[in-house]
């Protein structure tokens, strides 16, 4: 009997020494294993990870996972399949939201009867214009909300005898500045596109000479800055009057809610209320580069929610107001500000690059690399029509005869993802329909992308659709 006690005692003793440390391994395992939550748009997608199908669809949570990379792929039925790498490290919650999943189809609106070959989007609105570069004489306003498409001009303006030479744009704003040429006469016309068949009015006799620089603010829709030959006049379009010498030596303006921003050809950088009247500002000078006749460009002024301002001289660098800091030297195209993050995204006619806020994550690689660009595309042969979309989170552009969509990931060193949309270079993103609006290379007829759900329901019960698989 004792042997057997003997026997059994040392039997339970080997069992304990082995499942003891088994079970304090699986625990701490557990506790400290990573996690993954995947969020898609739309929701409802299965998952897949190395192969095997998980339990849980999107949006899930997918607990007790080993550090290591996992291969995660996105099934839907009416989008597309779509993998990616899952990054998981012990004791960590790896989360990727907001992942699109793009429709398998694309739908042509019928309602516009021409072709085109142009569409100019109006930033931050549901319009865009639709123009065909052999028909320099035709622009059709297209709008989003009821799929309605009309003649920009109306029958006294349009004719075969008008050429479009440039149309100026403001994001946010459904006025429009066109500059046109009419029996070989340069004409100046103002129109808001929104309103089919309203008030053009005439700015001809009100500028010094078309080819300059126009801009507005939605906050005073009705004073226009027009700058021409390094001067900065101020147009009352109610009143039908120039302010002349608002800012003679001015070669550059911004316009901000209360505030008007200047910068003189040497540099020095002022502020004014509307009426003109100077406002004490800290002295912040700039170093600007002259053209070939000595002149510097026009310098675009963009202010922040942080009393900082971007200033972009037109073919030439980007500066921030604060240091001051020179943010680029290359020749920016353009430029366009997050109103949710305040993430800068710049693009010139080769580069795409993004300038985080300053509220960005402090413990990031990316910002601790100091707050200038970081280039995203380098060596294209057209980026075009670059947008926000997603609070800021992910930005859209047109890239190489293709539009791309580009993930922004302050922890980590590039992009989560870069995913080709569809063909086309020119496009409008309409935050109200949630997708993009461009045009069939082969038919010319507009199409349309669904990408994010609807902002607000729209009646479509006249709306003509057709699918392009």
């Amino acid at each position: 009997m004792t042997t057997l006690r003997k026997t059994l005692f040392v039997g339970w003793l080997a069992l304990y020494m082995v499942i003891c440390p088994l079970m304090l391994w699986y625990t701490l395992h557990y506790l400290y294993a990573g996690v993954a939550v995947i969020e898609t748009l739309p929701e409802g997608a299965t998952l897949s990870l190395n192969g095997q199908v998980q339990e849980r669809k999107s949006p899930a949570i997918l607990p007790n996972l080993s550090s290591g990379t996992y291969s995660l792929l996105l099934q839907k039925e009416g989008v597309r399949d779509f993998q990616l790498n899952l990054d998981v490290k012990d004791g960590e919650a790896t989360v990727l939201d907001q992942i699109l999943l793009l429709s398998e189809k694309t739908e042509w609106v019928s309602s516009v009867d021409l072709t085109y070959d142009t569409l100019m989007p109006i930033p931050g609105s549901n319009y865009f214009l639709l123009m065909h570069s052999d028909r320099k004489s035709e622009a059709s306003v297209y709008c989003t909300i009821d799929n309605t498409s009309y003649p920009l001009f109306p029958p006294k303006i349009h004719g075969s005898s008008i050429k479009i030479d440039r149309i100026t744009t403001i994001p946010g704003s459904t006025v429009v500045v066109v500059n046109l040429r009419k029996n070989n006469k340069r004409l100046v016309y103002r129109m808001d596109v929104k309103e089919q068949l309203g008030e053009v009015q005439d700015l001809t006799d009100l500028v010094s000479n078309g080819g300059g620089e126009f801009m507005w603010s939605a906050e005073k829709p009705d004073w226009l800055f027009y700058y021409y030959d390094e001067k900065i006049e101020l147009i009352d379009l109610k009143r039908k009057t120039k302010v002349k010498r608002f800012a003679e030596d001015w070669v550059g303006v911004g316009l901000g809610k209360k505030n008007v921003f200047g910068v003189n050809e040497s540099g020095k950088f002022f502020q004014t209320d509307y009426s003109g009247k100077m406002l004490e500002t800290e002295a912040t000078e700039f170093k600007f580069k002259k053209g070939l006749f000595g002149k510097t460009s026009f310098v675009r002024i963009l202010p922040m929610d942080n009393n900082a301002v971007i200033l972009h001289e037109v073919g030439g660098p980007l500066w921030q107001s604060e240091l001051p800091n020179l943010l680029t030297d290359r020749a920016v195209e353009g430029l366009l500000i997050s109103p949710q993050s305040e993430n800068i995204v710049v693009w010139t006619a080769e580069d795409l690059g993004i300038r985080f806020s300053e509220e960005a994550h402090s413990s990031s690689r990316i910002f601790n690399e100091g707050l200038k660009i970081h280039w995203l595309v380098e060596g294209a042969s057209e980026i075009l029509c670059p947008t926000f979309i997603l609070n800021g989170s992910k930005i859209l552009y047109g890239q190489d005869g293709q539009i791309w969509l580009h993930e922004l990931d302050l922890d980590r060193d590039v992009p989560r993802e870069v995913m080709k949309i569809m063909p086309g270079t020119d496009f409008h993103f309409s935050e109200r329909q949630g997708g993009i609006y461009a045009l069939d290379s082969e038919t010319g007829r507009v199409i349309f992308l669904k990408l994010l759900p609807s902002q607000q329901n729209v009646h479509i019960d006249d709306m003509q659709v057709g699918d392009i698989l």
